[in-house]
């Protein structure tokens, strides 16, 4: 059965500071040059008020550094499998994106959108993410 508002209203949002991690991926024409970019990856968790975690979201905020657009990175978002089918997982993508453009209004791209399954595709798309399966990657615009 799912959570109810109220449920979902008292639990807790917070970084996982011990899964702040950076990491790095290569750029550029692998026959020309390719140059390693880092970037930093933070976790934010949500909470049971009893310190239960049901699900954790990875992001970025500097990932397309490089690029002359700039956006968020959603890196992965993950709700446990017995905590599944509660509103957690939706919850927790909610929290998430208003973290980000609290700190800054821009798009935010969730890469390998095409390397999931359709269910997974259709779960981004009922929250509001733009894209199709084809793709790699779905996208969506902060509210205005």
């Amino acid at each position: 059965m799912p959570a109810s508002e109220e449920d979902l209203k008292n639990l807790i949002f917070r970084e996982i500071i011990e899964c702040r991690e950076t990491r790095s991926h290569l750029i550029g024409d692998p026959l020309v040059e390719v140059q390693e970019v880092p970037y930093t990856v933070v976790a934010y968790g949500l909470y049971r008020q009893d310190k239960t975690l049901l699900g954790i979201c990875y992001w970025s905020g500097d990932y397309f550094q490089h690029k002359e657009e700039n956006g968020w990175y959603l890196a992965d978002i993950n709700v446990p499998e017995h905590f599944r089918r509660n509103g957690y997982g939706t919850e927790l993508l909610k929290r998430s994106c208003e973290k980000m453009w609290n700190e800054k209004k821009e798009l935010i791209i969730l890469a390998r959108a095409g390397h999931t399954n359709n269910k997974t595709f259709e779960w981004f798309k009922k929250r509001g993410f733009e894209g199709h399966l084809s793709l790699d990657y779905m996208w969506q615009y902060p509210p205005s």
